[in-house]
């Protein structure tokens, strides 16, 4: 049975979730693999969305594969600009296809509210971060809603780290997650990649 911890209040999560972004800002969960992977299931992507980024590196790893599209993270602490930035400083080496003048950004943003500017905008929408939903079934529609018409959301996910507590407020199994997806999208998909803590991947088709 799907689980969601139950906060004071709003403000309580935002707090709870901006003090374990800042105490994890260094952890980066996605796997280059599972980047190629979901770049190879998507034909030409230019626009790409991933939420709760943390640091950025994960914007960062798609921009190494696309140097040329445009690729938003979203982040809920505050400080994740400027956090953003001295990461792609400290590891250009890392990343050199990404060009001078990049389309990489980090914004300020709750992945689970509505942004108005990015309704039908990108093909691509990534997280690793569902677990951190409070909100789940609505903010798979919002993220449907952000897709292109031929854009799917993409959701890394692990059991073993979704246990429905203070830090990690969604429990749910992943048959649940997926049951979930195919309440919202037109086909719900897995992607044949594994990432970190036996993570995997499900594509939802707008």
């Amino acid at each position: 049975m799907v689980d969601v911890y139950q906060y004071k209040d709003y403000d309580e999560y935002v707090k709870v979730q901006t003090e374990i972004s800042h105490l994890k800002k260094d952890w980066v969960y996605i796997k280059p693999r599972v980047v190629k992977a979901v770049l190879e299931s998507k034909s030409f992507p230019g626009n790409i969305l991933c939420h709760g980024v943390r640091n950025g590196t994960e914007v960062l790893m798609f921009l190494g594969e696309l140097p040329y599209a445009q690729v938003t993270g979203t982040e809920i602490a505050p400080g994740c600009e400027s956090l953003f930035n001295s990461v792609l400083t400290k590891h250009k080496n890392k990343f050199p296809r990404i060009p001078h003048k990049h389309h990489g950004s980090v914004v300020l943003w709750d992945m689970q509210k509505e942004n108005s500017a990015w309704i039908n905008k990108f093909d691509i929408v990534y997280t690793n971060s569902f677990d951190h939903c409070i909100y789940p079934e609505e903010t798979l529609k919002i993220w449907r809603d952000q897709c292109s018409p031929n854009g799917s959301v993409f959701i890394e996910y692990s059991e073993q780290q979704s246990i429905g507590n203070k830090d990690d407020p969604l429990g749910a199994s992943f048959d649940e997650v997926k049951e979930m997806m195919q309440k919202v999208f037109s086909n719900v998909s897995l992607l044949g990649v594994t990432g970190k803590s036996g993570s995997r991947v499900l594509r939802g088709d707008k």
